[in-house]
């Protein structure tokens, strides 16, 4: 009578008092004597309240004869033993456990998972009071903005561009839905007869319609000071990050490239707006990016586009770890997590993609339309890297060979570009080789009595 029709994990709390460690197992015994066992959770993470706890079947996992096998759906039935047991106790309080139970169906599944999956996000976050006041570190540096305001004042063209930027955000202003932000995504519908290819990409068109135009008012906030912008897009990235996390189903039906777009606005919106966020948002905004660079550090282990050692350099990977790797920067010294370890990973999966999927002659296998694509984030990280004294990828690398390349191997039609996978042959303007050519004018061109240039 305790299993539901279609069990798929156990549900439960525990409550262990304060500084009492230790681990919470449980074991299913099935009535061959099989063992498979899960760990639930850890003693010290109650820290006297409760704490709730869910494992799916496939988390259970055999230590007998058929060692390393998972617990499937369906395998759990009448006369089967469960048991939840506590290891390595310190302490010598009682801990109390309640509502133990089975979760069936997708559904409840889901939302168990999302819920408990934000909770331990919030868990690894550090208390906001003992952070101190900070200031942008990701790109609007106050060298950056000087610099920026001194080529507006000097240079008709990059005038002409921050004229036309802030004309931008001000129709944003006008025109973007700050109360709702994350309808287009939630109640996204496709248009016409579409295969799933296609619907995967017009939920993508309809991301980037939603994201972007925050990150364009931060920006324009930073270069500025105008809190029209500033908290125009703070309100609207707080209400996106309420309702849109690694965890919403409708993100999760497209493409998996698509979150890179709203995990790099969520990590500048963080950075550059952060005084502009009440205490109750900017908690529910670090949770939400933390859960997404948590889930895509894991996923480029786990899944085939970034499965090492060969699979790393697929054209998804640099772009979902360069966004994940600027979450980590905006968020380092403020999260329990592995900061250092996670960022040298995924800056490890920009570097391999950067030195594999260009070749040393600069050649871009999958061409360079699909290149400035799937490096995503890429230039904006290494940037970030530059700056703060963690290696030059774009010395590095490969990157720096790529304008040669593009320009010495263009074909006779003069629109088309050899590539060596299987990725259109066409290009397009991309952010990725507006800041190769920029450094490579940095290295030619050195500037007034010989100090650096920026790509800027």
């Amino acid at each position: 009578g305790l299993l539901p029709k279609e069990p798929r994990g156990l549900y439960g709390r525990f409550l262990a008092p304060r500084g009492m460690t230790g681990k919470v197992s449980a074991t299913f015994i099935d009535q061959r004597r099989t063992y498979y066992k899960a760990t639930a959770g850890a003693l010290g993470e109650s820290d006297n309240a409760w704490t709730e706890f869910y494992l799916p079947f496939s988390a259970f996992v055999c230590s007998q004869s058929e060692k390393g096998k998972g617990l499937q759906l369906g395998m759990v039935g009448a006369g089967d033993t469960l048991e939840i047991t506590v290891g390595d106790v310190l302490g010598d309080s009682p801990i109390l456990f309640e509502g133990l139970r089975f979760v069936g169906g997708t559904n409840e599944e889901a939302a168990v998972s999302r819920r408990l999956h934000r909770v331990a996000v919030r868990r690894a976050l550090l208390p906001e009071e003992s952070l101190p006041p900070r200031r942008p570190r990701l790109l609007m540096t106050p060298e950056r903005l000087a610099r920026v305001q001194a080529k507006v004042k000097t240079s008709p063209e990059a005038k002409a561009v921050y004229e036309a930027f802030l004309r931008e955000a001000e129709r944003i202003l006008k025109t973007y839905p700050a109360e709702y932000p994350a309808e287009s995504i939630l109640r996204f519908r496709a248009q016409g007869e579409v295969n799933p290819h296609q619907w995967s990409g017009q939920l993508e068109g309809a991301v980037t319609a939603s994201v972007i135009p925050i990150e364009t008012l931060a920006a324009a906030y930073q270069f500025t000071g105008d809190e029209r912008y500033g908290r125009f897009a703070a309100k609207a990235l707080a209400g996106m990050a309420r309702d849109v996390d690694a965890d919403t189903p409708m993100l999760n039906k497209g493409f998996y490239y698509t979150r890179t777009f709203y995990v790099r606005a969520l990590a500048f919106g963080y950075d550059w707006l952060w005084p502009l966020f009440t205490p109750e948002e900017r908690p529910e905004g670090k949770a939400t990016l933390l859960g997404f660079v948590e889930t895509i550090h894991r996923d480029c282990w786990e899944m085939t586009w970034g499965n090492r050692p060969l699979r790393r350099v697929w054209n998804w990977t640099p772009g979902l770890a360069s966004c994940a790797g600027l979450g980590v920067l905006a968020l380092e010294g403020e999260t329990r997590i592995g900061e250092k370890a996670i960022l040298f990973d995924l800056r490890r999966y920009l570097r391999d993609y950067l030195t594999l999927g260009l070749d040393p002659d600069g050649c871009g296998h999958e061409g360079p339309s699909y290149f400035a694509y799937g490096i995503g984030a890429g230039p904006q990280f290494l940037e970030c890297l530059r700056e703060q004294g963690r290696g030059d990828l774009f010395e590095d690398t490969n990157l720096k060979l790529i304008a040669p390349w593009i320009v010495s191997e263009i074909l006779p039609d003069g629109s088309r570009w050899n590539n060596l996978s299987d990725c259109s042959y066409g290009a397009s303007p991309a952010a990725v080789y507006s800041y190769v050519c920029g450094r490579l004018s940095e290295q030619s061109r050195p500037g007034i009595l010989g100090t650096a240039r920026y790509p800027d």
